[in-house]
């Protein structure tokens, strides 16, 4: 059944660059919203800018460009993007709710899993084992953009890893 609804889902932006982005929430926390800085704590969020910046970059230079979004939390934090960008999500799909508070999805996280792995582009969370079983374990191989060890709000920058077939270690480290 999910081969099906994923097929559903892409044939709905046929012929159009999708970029998979996954936004890791939940237990990952927020130090400092202008500043990401891994030297802080290993397990933190991701500031929203930092995301946004990328999806507009990627947007102006592949204006046709569709977003798969995939992330834990209130799904209405993403009503912004969603007017600004073009996005598809699983959740339209399916649904999906977590016995651990900090999971919570409004989407089966297989059915995203899945679905980002079909991505050779993708904007990842550092650290998040599902970021990158979805790039580098899963599917064709993935080219995936995360934030260096720090990066401010003033001048956001990334680097892109690929790691194909590699362990999770060289990705969390």
């Amino acid at each position: 059944e999910y081969a099906s609804l994923l097929q559903e889902l892409f044939a709905q932006v046929a012929g159009r660059p999708v970029v998979g982005v996954h936004i890791r929430g939940g237990d990952f926390a927020m130090y400092d919203d202008s500043v990401y800085d891994i030297e802080r704590a290993r397990h933190q969020a991701v500031p929203m800018w930092w995301y946004e910046a990328f999806l507009r970059r990627y947007q102006a230079q592949f204006p046709d460009v569709v977003f798969l979004l995939s992330h834990s939390g209130d799904p209405e934090r993403f009503e912004d993007w969603r007017k600004e960008f073009k996005t598809i999500e699983t959740a339209s799909l399916s649904s999906h709710r977590s016995a651990r508070e900090q999971h919570m999805s409004a989407s089966h996280p297989a059915l995203d899993l899945f679905a980002l792995a079909a991505c050779g582009v993708m904007i990842g969370t550092p650290n998040s084992s599902f970021s990158h079983f979805a790039a580098n374990a899963l599917g064709p191989a993935a080219s995936v953009l995360l934030p260096p060890a720090r990066t401010t709000k003033d001048a956001p920058q990334a680097g892109a890893l690929r790691i194909h077939g590699e362990r999770l270690p060289l990705f969390v480290s």
